[in-house]
């Protein structure tokens, strides 16, 4: 170590000084005998620090393979239909690997096929770690959300991707055809990937693509605007009819005729017995849902059906209480 080449060398120098004194050596023996010792223990020194790296890489990537062998464990193996979408989210409370403050604070509801809830709250409320949830990318530190019973973390992955349709505030456009990107990069059949279109209300748009369904995207979206991409993937979202629908503002991105499709869509996979859950801050949206909810700090400020909710919000103004929020219809 540093330490031990430090000492050898102030050893050697303190040597070399008695035989100064006593003549048996010169100074320019001692320098160059110090320096030497110098230049051969470094190497050593060099190994030690690394064997001591390789030691701590070594811990950490068994700890790494501890914890994605407890998350492979924990969920099924065994694909389980989703036959209604009955969405029960139980006491859940999520704090981040890491953290001391929890994200979500004891969340407690369920809705029923068919029934579409709208979530509202400030930036930092929680919303999208909710959205992210529900659709089992993070497991509950506390309490559990559950799909017909079965919970969406451990619930076996094929199946479950089969149920759930997700579109984040950010939406993926995969390096593929258009008609890969909405068939999630499966080997589909045509009608289905247009039955989706058609109800994201995108079909007249990819018709106006040099190749159609086949016309190739980037990674960026290609030659797509950010409300197109986002419509493209509500038509991933959508595709295959699933149970359980999440959106994480879907109307970010869109203009008033792309959120008019957007709100046929959400009727229309309500009809179609599809349990929805949707982050949205529009009235244009809000005012389909079935019940409220607004979070705060990650906990539930109000919770109910949409005319309730909506009576407590109206009186209050911008900056005014704990509901104060943007809702706001779509600017014409």
């Amino acid at each position: 170590t540093k330490g031990l080449r430090m000492a050898l060398q102030i050893g050697i120098i303190a040597a070399g000084a008695v035989l100064v004194i006593e003549r048996a050596a010169s100074v320019g023996t001692i320098i160059a005998s110090a320096v030497i010792l110098a230049r051969l223990l470094l190497p050593f020194e060099q190994l030690i620090d690394g064997w001591r790296q390789w030691v701590d890489a070594l811990a950490a990537r068994e700890r790494l393979r501890a914890v994605l062998q407890r998350g492979a464990t924990t969920r099924s193996k065994t694909p389980i239909a989703v036959a209604c979408g009955r969405l029960v989210v139980d006491r859940l409370s999520f704090v981040p690997p890491g953290q001391d403050t929890p994200l979500l604070r004891n969340l407690s509801f369920q809705l029923d096929s068919g029934e579409m809830l709208g979530v509202v709250g400030p930036s930092g409320a929680g919303k999208s770690t909710l959205a992210r949830m529900v659709v089992g990318l993070w497991a509950p530190t506390t309490g559990g959300i559950y799909l017909d019973g079965q919970s969406t973390f451990t619930h076996e992955r094929a199946s479950f991707g089969d149920a759930v349709g997700y579109l984040p505030q950010d939406p993926l456009i995969f390096d593929a055809s258009v008609r890969e990107n909405i068939a999630r990069l499966r080997d589909a059949g045509m009608a289905d990937v247009v039955a989706a279109a058609r109800i994201a209300g995108v079909h007249e748009l990819i018709g106006g693509l040099p190749q159609g369904y086949e016309t190739r995207l980037t990674d960026a979206g290609g030659r797509l605007s950010g409300g197109q991409r986002q419509r493209i993937a509500l038509a991933r979202a959508i595709f295959g009819e699933p149970r359980l629908i999440v959106l994480d503002e879907p109307n970010s991105n869109l203009d008033a005729e792309g959120e008019a499709a957007l709100v046929d869509a959400l009727e229309t996979m309500r009809r179609m017995g599809s349990t929805i859950l949707v982050i949205a801050q529009r009235m244009s949206i809000l005012k389909r849902a079935d019940r409220l909810m607004i979070l705060k700090d990650g906990g539930v400020a109000q919770f109910g059906d949409r005319a309730t909710v909506l009576a407590t919000l109206a009186p209050q103004r911008p900056g005014k209480g704990v509901s104060a929020l943007p809702l706001r219809e779509h600017a014409q």
